[in-house]
């Protein structure tokens, strides 16, 4: 059955219940404005597409769906603005602190596990926050066949040349498949080209 694009950029556009939401609408509207308190990004406006949608499914008292490797990413995402913040506090000092440059934030990460230690609670902070917000977080155990009846490898294969998309992009669809949802509202031009599929919600 063919899908299309939905344009949420003209007025009056809605989204379906359920819908399943994209990993780049969770980071710019929960996990940047929470972790970031060294040197704030400007909004941005994707930052402010995240927050229309946001708060449109709050007001309708909707759902929006994250599949296990949306969570997935979403984890990496939160642990890498942590210490991507921590890095900038730490400045020139970094350095001295560690004995060795710290270039970026993935070089911070593998010196120092304690950070991340002290950041669970804030972790476990934004995992109930994604729900406080209307988004039903999905286990692998949730999840029903693969409606094509392939194998998974198989199927992520199959995914990824036939849209053109990464790993993740093609796992979360295959997920939102197998929960047995086509709808899907993103902020990455990548994911358009599902449309054949899906029905991708996004801003043109």
């Amino acid at each position: 059955m063919a899908r299309s694009l939905v344009d949420l950029s003209v007025g009056g556009t809605s989204f379906p219940d359920p819908i399943v939401v994209d990993t780049n609408l969770i980071v710019d509207y929960i996990v940047v404005p929470f972790i970031t308190t060294i040197a704030p990004p400007p909004t941005t406006v994707n930052a402010q597409r995240a927050d229309q949608f946001f708060r449109a499914l709050i007001a309708g008292n909707g759902t929006g769906v994250v599949t296990p490797t949306a969570f997935a990413e979403f984890v990496h995402a939160a642990v890498k603005v942590k210490y991507s913040q921590e890095r900038l506090r730490l400045g020139s000092g970094a350095r001295q602190t560690y004995g060795r440059p710290v270039p970026n934030w993935l070089s911070l990460y593998k010196q120092d596990a304690t950070i991340l230690q002290a950041f669970l609670p804030d972790l476990d902070q934004l995992r109930r926050l994604l729900v406080a917000n209307g988004l039903l977080l999905l286990a692998p155990t949730d999840l029903g066949p693969i409606p094509s009846g392939r194998t998974y490898d198989e199927e992520l294969i199959h995914l990824v040349g036939t849209y053109g998309l990464d790993s993740n992009d093609a796992l979360i669809l295959m997920e939102a498949q197998r929960f047995g949802l086509t709808d899907i509202i993103s902020l990455d031009t990548d994911l358009r080209r599902a449309r054949a599929d899906f029905t991708i919600y996004t801003w043109l």
